[in-house]
């Protein structure tokens, strides 16, 4: 896995002719060619992009309804998060794996969270490196009963993630997680130590129904632990094709509950996702990168809170 930031991409980005944004590269790190596609990869962005701040934070993504692209938004926004640069971690407690499974790394032998729990074992090795810039806690069967175990240890709900990640927060500028559909302890925990909840939904009745919900459940948990947390929604999996697609959409820009929450790009239902996770890449690991890279690159920059600077925080 090698996610790629095309030099056409920071060319729109730095507003610098790719000309002169090429000889700045040479100067301070490097560029490679494929196919007549100048791109960079972390390492090289990470040299480089000092022009550019972001947001560090924790985030976390989640919604009680399966089947609404979480995992692949993990994935995907995770390998374009690195390519700016950015060291990640991401964090895997559903026990489908497909986190870890979308990493290419379901059948490595590393403890999950619940080992860690269970076992005693120091969360630092747990850390498998997926790529440069990309780091990850896979997960497997055995965190289904990652819930029961926070609850025989009397561990505290609230301080149980926190605690694990003060460290963690100095080698990493983003801990992701991607949390099974459910509002059980484990997920609790997850959200009072993030900043940011991403809430995936596909245009459909049942997933609206899902994120009200969630999103009920996020305020209450902010409200009784006094944290702030950002609710940020993404329509995924957007079909032009049905009335139902533009309908709920509509609704949820328009509906005084979620308006303010929903970010402005959609995710359009593209099979170049499905054809990437399968074989353990991201969409950003070729230079000819389509539509849902742009889209996803949209959300990233939203999320990022990414902005020119003199110098990167």
């Amino acid at each position: 896995m090698e996610p790629k930031l095309l030099l056409d991409d920071l060319s729109k980005l730095l507003r610098e002719s790719k000309r002169k944004l090429k000889k700045r590269i040479k100067e301070k790190s490097n560029y490679s060619n494929c196919g007549g596609k100048v791109f960079m990869t972390h390492d090289e962005s990470a040299l480089f992009l000092d022009c550019l701040n972001y947001k560090e934070q924790v985030i976390s993504f989640h919604l009680i309804k399966g089947g609404v692209g979480k995992t692949t938004l993990a994935q995907s926004i995770a390998s374009r998060v690195s390519v700016y640069g950015a060291k990640v971690l991401c964090i895997d407690l559903d026990q489908q794996s497909n986190l870890s499974q979308a990493f290419g790394m379901k059948q490595v032998n590393y403890p999950n969270m619940y080992d860690i729990l269970a076992n005693d074992i120091a969360i630092n090795e747990a850390i498998i490196s997926v790529c440069p810039g990309i780091d990850l806690i896979k997960s497997s069967l055995s965190n289904a009963k990652l819930d029961h175990m926070i609850f025989m240890q009397h561990n505290n709900v609230k301080t149980l993630f926190l605690d694990m990640l003060k460290d963690l927060k100095t080698s990493y500028d983003f801990i992701m997680f991607d949390c099974p559909p459910t509002l059980g302890v484990s997920v609790q925990s997850a959200i009072i130590a993030s900043d940011t909840i991403v809430l995936p939904i596909n245009p459909d009745l049942f997933s609206v129904e899902g994120l009200k919900i969630c999103i009920e459940e996020i305020k209450l948990l902010a409200e009784s632990y006094q944290k702030d947390i950002d609710i940020k929604i993404i329509i995924n999996k957007f079909d032009n094709r049905t009335i139902l697609s533009h309908e709920i959409s509509q609704f949820l820009f328009e509906e005084d509950y979620f308006k303010e929450l929903v970010l402005p790009t959609v995710v359009h239902n593209n099979q170049d996702f499905s054809n990437k996770l399968s074989r353990g890449v991201s969409i950003y690991d070729s230079p000819s990168q389509k539509k849902s890279a742009k889209e996803i690159d949209d959300i990233v920059i939203n999320l990022m809170e990414l902005r020119l600077c003199q110098t990167k925080k």
